[in-house]
Parts: structure tokens; sequence; C-alpha cells
């Protein structure tokens, strides 16, 4: 009766955590193509001959063959084929920090076993623009702006949350996007300086899909600080992150 509830599936998938289950077996959660976020049962890793263990890294796309228990959420996967290694982040500790906070930040938002294609090829998109773009410290800006974007969290840059007026100067996470001072005074909300030229950059970052046109951008150290709190805080209140993170990413930004 079980034999008839197991179904045999194939996905392209990038790994997004592994948790230990015992000494010869863990639990792999993968963000696939075309099952959305899945766990899966991989045992018997000691002694084992199986290619498996040596078909599978992080960041790596593979074709995962796994079967699917229409009766449970953890699946049972059968064989892993790297398709894209991506071995340079294993000599490109910044790319690694960057690539490791964008699959900390899927695993979050992504809903157990819902399809959801786009998202596997944004994470995807990420994972490959960190080897390209880790050295450009406005990149992980213009990554969180897209994924806020696609999932229809847009913070509001061009008027207060609140009353309507246009004449904002400051940023607050959890009103979603700018006040103006008299409000933020009035309701003692907590909020990030934000001027026009901030305003400017954001909203070139927001309309751009092409990172290659956001490096022509200029800003001082002082622009790139303040975008990366305001934006870090509202990243942390739209989604719910640990901050320590998205701080392990840009440690090397300030020094």
């Amino acid at each position: 009766m079980l034999a008839k509830n197991l179904v045999s599936q194939k996905s392209l998938a990038l790994p997004l955590a592994i948790y230990p289950y015992s000494n010869k077996s863990m639990i792999i959660h993968w963000l696939t193509k075309d099952f959305g976020r899945i766990s899966t049962f991989l045992g018997g890793m000691k002694n084992s001959k199986d290619l498996i263990f040596r078909e599978f890294n992080f960041f790596s796309t593979s074709n995962i063959y796994f079967e699917e228990n229409k009766n449970l959420n953890l699946y049972q996967i059968k064989d892993c084929e790297i398709c894209i290694s991506r071995n340079d982040f294993k000599i490109n500790w910044k790319a690694m920090q960057i690539a490791s906070y964008f699959t900390y930040l899927f695993y979050k938002i992504s809903p157990e076993n819902a399809t959801d294609s786009k998202l596997f090829d944004l994470y995807e998109k990420f994972i490959e623009l960190s080897l390209r773009f880790s050295n450009y410290s406005s990149f992980i800006i213009w990554s969180e702006l897209l994924l806020l974007r696609d999932q229809g969290n847009i913070p509001e840059i061009h008027k207060c949350v609140l009353c309507g007026n246009i004449s904002t100067d400051r940023f607050a996470s959890t009103q979603g996007g700018t006040i103006c001072l008299n409000c933020a005074q009035q309701n003692e909300i907590f909020s990030f300086p934000f001027n026009n030229e901030d305003k400017y950059i954001m909203n070139d970052m927001l309309h751009n899909n092409d990172f290659l046109k956001i490096t022509s951008l200029k800003f001082n150290d002082d622009q790139l600080l303040n975008l990366h709190s305001l934006i870090g805080r509202f990243m942390e209140y739209t989604f719910n992150l640990n901050p320590k993170h998205r701080k392990a990413a840009i440690t090397y930004e300030f020094q």
C-alpha cells in the first residue's frame, strides 16, 4: 500500500540547508525549480560507494532524483548530478559569504512544497552574480531591492507613508518606507536619514535588472553605510531575518 504512494521525481535544485539526522544520514533542504522548497532524507553515508556523496555541493545547481511520498513531506533522495559546480566559491571567501546570506534568505522566504520557478531562477541568478560582483559594495543592496520587488514588498520612497507629504527626509522600516520628520517625531518612530540623493540611487536600483548599469552609480561611503543600514533593517523587518547573516556578508565592505 505504501509503495503506491511513492512517485519518482526529478528537478533542478540548489541546496539551502543541511542538518545531521544520525551519524550515517542527513536531512537536506533544497530549492527546486519544479517543486519549490522540499526536504529530503539521505541515509547510509558511511562506507557508501554511491556517487551522490561526490556529486553534491552548496551553491551548485544539480539535477536531483527523489521519491515523493504523498503521505509525507520528507522525501527520499535517490541520486544527484551536478550541472553547474561553481567551484570558484572555494577560492573567493567574500563571494561565499554573500552567497551564504542569499542562501539563508531564500530558505526563509520560500514556502515548503510550493512551486515557484521564478524564485528558483532569481536565487540561481544571485548565486551566479555573487561570483562576478562581490567586490562591488552596492551589489547586496541591489539584490535585496530586486528580491523585494519580485515579492511585492517594494518600499515607498516618494511620499510619507503616513500623511502623504512628498517632502520626506526619513526612512522607517516598520512603516514600509519614507516618512516626514513631523510624523516621525509625533509618532516617536525610529527612522534613518534619507535625502534626495539616497532616493535617486535607490530608485535607479529598483528599476534596473542589470547590475552592470548600477556599477556606474557614484556615492560616498556615508551614503553606502546609510543605505546598507536602512535596507538591512527593512529586510529584517519584512522577512523576520536574523541580522547576523547579513552582517557577515558585508563585513569587508567597511574595512
